[in-house]
């Protein structure tokens, strides 16, 4: 303002007036044209004062994603169970219900000399059941010897009757027959024959007990031998009980995590005695997995392959969905997505569940578009000539939606082009043919 007066001032002092009349209106005549502009000035700056002001955007190409935020749990992809000899009292345990370990890590301490003693009497058992099993497997064979005595007599009896009937043939064939020595070797024919036939019973019984006594022990075997399968058994796992006591009383009675992870739940208590179970390791390296449900629309857009991103504290990892259960009567489905990462921990989660991602011709920033009961629109930014100057006056360009995001608003008109300036915020409320004044965001 000061500068444009100095320049009337310089134009004014040219003119020579000598009149003083002409003087005195010449100068009320500067006065009221320099009032003019610092009035017009003042009203210059008290419309941009009172004009809402504005950012803008470019309508252009996007893409919309449709996206759902969800709430579910973290937990071990795969579990692993520490095993412990039982019957050994556990004098203190060395990690917390949920913290990580490393693999090799003491978790637990025994008492050393229990272990010991556990060790001496399970051996002592195992030699027990290895003596047990080595006479199981002991075959023994009937005893045959009453069988082959029986033959023998049975042969000699065969020899004295065939004797006795050759020596009554001779007789018999004699050129004078002895009638009475005839007699004679007919009656010890007969009784050779009597005796071969006794003989041959008492042989016959005494194979019949042999192939008897043959049976039974091939049944006692059968049933020995899967005793001694069971006993075999046995003597597995004490030999698997004495490796891991030895192994056990190497550490000085100290339990190690096998691998790394997060210990879930502790099976033992200081104090108490042992079982067979000493905890529940997270397994680390096989990751975690993320369990959540979907309803509504989203349980029935939600695809295998969609992508969530996953954040628990400050943690945050990009899965893909790995398992989804078919859809139950209440219109619901469980999702889970399994993470890569080791960094994780057993609790609660929050992701954002990419439905889908689609490429638009046009879109506006979602805050653009606005909707009455006339239609839905978008305000752009026309020059218009006032009395004031060029201003940016607002223009209501109707639009037609479809597909809308949290980001981005897909739409269609015939009248918004992307060299146009669409209002996205304001510092005050719109409305057509206001004017406006635009700030860089």
């Amino acid at each position: 303002m000061n500068q444009k007066w100095k320049q009337l001032r310089e134009k004014i002092s040219l003119v020579r007036i000598y009149d003083p009349h002409q003087k005195k209106a010449l100068g009320n005549l500067t006065r009221f044209f320099a009032w003019m502009i610092v009035l017009t000035l003042v009203a210059r700056a008290a419309s941009n004062a009172s004009v809402p002001q504005v950012q803008t955007a470019f309508p252009g190409p996007g893409t919309i994603a449709q996206e759902v935020d969800v709430q579910g749990t973290l937990d071990a992809a795969e579990e692993y169970i520490v095993e412990c000899p039982a019957g050994l009292t556990v004098v203190s345990l060395l990690c917390k219900e949920g913290e990580k370990v490393t693999a090799g890590q003491s978790i637990v301490q025994l008492d050393s000399d229990e272990i010991a003693l556990t060790l001496e009497r399970e051996k002592a058992e195992l030699h027990k059941l290895q003596v047990q099993k080595s006479q199981l497997q002991d075959t023994q064979e009937p005893d045959g010897s009453a069988v082959s005595s029986a033959q023998q007599q049975l042969n000699w009896a065969y020899e004295d009757q065939e004797k006795a009937r050759q020596t009554l043939e001779n007789l018999q064939k004699a050129e004078t027959p002895d009638e009475q020595a005839i007699a004679q070797a007919q009656q010890e024919y007969e009784s050779a024959v009597r005796a071969a036939q006794s003989a041959e019973n008492v042989r016959n019984s005494a194979l019949a007990a042999y192939e008897e006594q043959k049976l039974q022990n091939e049944k006692s075997a059968a049933a020995n031998q899967a005793d001694a399968a069971v006993l075999q058994v046995d003597i597995r796992e004490k030999q698997e009980t004495i490796e891991a006591l030895s192994s056990l009383q190497e550490a000085g009675g100290t339990i190690s995590a096998p691998r790394a992870g997060t210990l879930l739940s502790w099976e033992l208590t200081e104090g108490s005695v042992s079982g067979a179970q000493a905890c529940t390791i997270a397994d680390a390296e096989q990751g975690y997995e993320m369990n959540f449900s979907l309803s509504g629309d989203s349980a029935q857009k939600v695809q295998l392959g969609a992508q969530v991103q996953v954040t628990q504290d400050s943690q945050t990892e990009t899965a893909v969905i790995t398992a989804l259960t078919t859809v139950s009567d209440d219109g619901s489905v469980d999702v889970t997505v399994r993470l890569a990462g080791q960094q994780w921990s057993q609790g609660t989660a929050s992701g954002k569940l990419l439905l889908s991602q689609t490429e638009h011709d046009l879109c506006v920033p979602a805050q653009a578009v606005h909707s009455d009961n006339r239609g839905t629109f978008v305000y752009v930014l026309e020059e218009r000539e006032t009395v004031l100057g060029i201003q940016n006056v607002l223009m209501r360009v109707p639009v037609e939606v479809v597909e809308t995001g949290r980001v981005l608003t897909a739409v269609s008109s015939a009248m918004l082009e992307t060299t146009s300036q669409a209002v996205v915020s304001s510092t005050k409320p719109l409305s057509e043919g206001a004017s406006v004044r635009v700030v860089e965001s």
